[in-house]
């Protein structure tokens, strides 16, 4: 549904079944995946990030009606959990198939007794009170901390034999908080089973009937997309300075005095959680001096290790302080993000009207055409080294590597294909993150930063190939200088160094006199004609 984000559960035998929330777009949501939650099969759980530090945990079931006792038990669990979480305001929703319960008051048959108490102990409120399925209530709404404005059934939705529950809850939402945080797709959580399932049902008969690049390049990504969003967890990410680490038992004891703070307004709980910081922060102290002795004492400890700890605790700050042009700090996080647009874009030279010098040839065989086979690509996306970091197309290697023996190899080969029969590299992939990284020494200036591009990663793939051929040629037919040793394959920086000095070294001991001029191009890569 068009501007609506959604999380969802189904059921993978049988018919009927699932469940499923949409979430209005611009809202903030972060999907729940506590063990508590997970147990209910066939349930959707998430956080709507709201004002003040307010969150709406929103939660939707499907029972069904031959639940087992023992599903019984683990939903009870999740309301309890729900509870413990200590959101201002709760709401779980969905078809409960408790025909036997009469909810006002709530009551029912001995084998429901841990769910209703459960629904008791956490002051839970059932808000329907009109037949859904009928005579019976079967679609129910819990609230915690909220009251609907409005209770109101609907018709069916198409062939459901189901009054649909409309209601309405006035909570002020925050739109503002995506900008105070970060989120990230933890594609080391993802679900790929249940994502490659999906990719392979997929009808890819127009695809690969396609002939423009682009529009393949498009579909590619319009049907990975959503099955992404749909079975990769999203993280938050929170920036937080001198953060002290608590224990797990450190952690249970605040979560308990949390709840006995907030349900019976305790003030005296104030000064135990207070003590627990402290003494969580001593026995971090205590856990870093014991590093430092037992580097001390047993050389083979790992000292690259314990130096970047100590280089990062010791640290000032995260982020490097900028100047502008007149030497005046630069402190806004979007106006420092500005300043690196305005100066990396003028870094790169223009575009070059110089004609092509001649080329002398020095082989008939010449290479006019690249291709390569299915299995070439297969190969190339089993050697690209795995990662979990996206680029701008929101794809990682890791992705790409899960299928490397089935559909992905299939889907890029065609794109591939049509990019070299069209001279068309695609559109989604001319676009790259510039991260600035910081060189050694200061960082006061945007001099001191080197631009790293981060690239999709399917167009890297591609261009490993066209490398390879390339490289293949070239090796074959003798056409590089003995003297090249940037980006060959057993050659680098040692190695120019090695065959420098070795030819000093000769010079030498041949009674000759060595005159050394060094040339340093600055920005050398920034000026090759992009």
């Amino acid at each position: 549904i068009q501007g609506y984000d959604y999380i969802r559960n189904d059921r993978h035998e049988g018919r009927g079944g699932g469940s499923c929330i949409y979430i209005k777009q611009p809202l903030t949501f972060l999907p729940l995946d506590n063990r508590q939650f997970t147990a209910v099969e066939e349930s959707c759980w998430l956080r709507v990030v709201l004002k003040d530090n307010y969150s709406l945990l929103v939660g939707c079931v499907y029972r069904p009606p031959n639940a087992s006792g023992d599903y019984d038990l683990r939903l009870s669990q999740a309301f309890h959990a729900a509870v413990d979480l200590n959101m201002k305001y709760c709401l779980i929703a969905g078809d409960f198939n408790l025909p036997e319960v009469h909810w006002f008051p709530p009551s029912g048959p001995a084998k429901f007794e841990n769910l209703l108490e459960a629904i008791d102990t956490g002051m839970w409120d059932q808000v329907v009170d009109f037949p859904t399925r009928g005579s019976n209530i079967l679609d129910l709404i819990f609230c915690r901390g909220c009251q609907p404005l409005s209770v109101s059934p609907l018709d069916p939705l198409g062939s459901s034999d189901h009054a649909i529950v409309a209601s309405s809850l006035e909570i002020e939402a925050d739109e503002t908080f995506s900008k105070k945080y970060s989120f990230f797709h933890d594609f080391r959580s993802a679900n790929m089973g249940e994502l490659l399932t999906h990719l392979n049902s997929h009808d890819w008969t127009n695809f690969f009937l396609c002939l423009d690049v682009n529009v393949c390049t498009d579909t590619f990504y319009q049907v990975l997309g959503p099955l992404i969003s749909r079975f990769v967890p999203r993280k938050k990410i929170i920036n937080v300075k001198d953060e002290v680490y608590l224990p797990l038992p450190f952690r249970r004891r605040l979560r308990r005095l949390s709840r006995r703070f907030h349900r019976l307004n305790d003030t005296s709980v104030l000064p135990l959680i207070q003590q627990i910081f402290e003494q969580a922060k001593r026995l971090s102290e205590e856990k870093r001096l014991a590093e430092e002795v037992n580097f001390a004492e047993n050389p083979s400890y790992n000292v690259a290790k314990l130096f970047s700890r100590t280089v990062k605790s010791q640290r000032k700050t995260q982020y490097p302080v900028l100047r502008d042009a007149f030497g005046n700090p630069i402190a806004d996080a979007k106006l420092t993000a500005d300043s690196f647009n305005a100066f990396l874009s003028r870094t790169f030279s223009e575009h070059s009207v110089a004609p092509f010098p001649n080329v002398r040839v020095w082989t008939g065989n010449v290479l006019e055409n690249i291709t390569f086979t299915l299995w070439d690509v297969t190969v190339a996306i089993r050697r690209s080294r795995q990662s979990y970091s996206p680029g701008p197309d929101g794809v990682p290697v890791s992705v790409l590597k899960a299928d490397a023996n089935d559909i992905f190899p299939s889907l890029l080969y065609k794109i591939f294909n049509l990019a070299l029969e069209s001279e068309t590299f695609p559109i989604l992939w001319k676009e790259s993150h510039i991260l600035p990284i910081p060189k050694h020494g200061r960082t006061t200036s945007f001099d001191d930063f080197r631009p790293i591009n981060t690239l999709p990663a399917a167009s890297k793939i591609l261009e490993t190939l066209i490398k390879d051929k390339l490289m293949s040629h070239l090796t074959e037919n003798n056409l590089l200088n003995a003297a090249q040793h940037g980006f060959l394959e057993k050659r680098s920086c040692d190695t120019c160094q090695l065959s420098y000095f070795d030819h000093v070294l000769q010079s030498r001991d041949s009674g000759f006199a060595i005159y050394t001029v060094y040339f340093d191009f600055t920005k050398a890569f920034d000026r090759v004609d992009h």
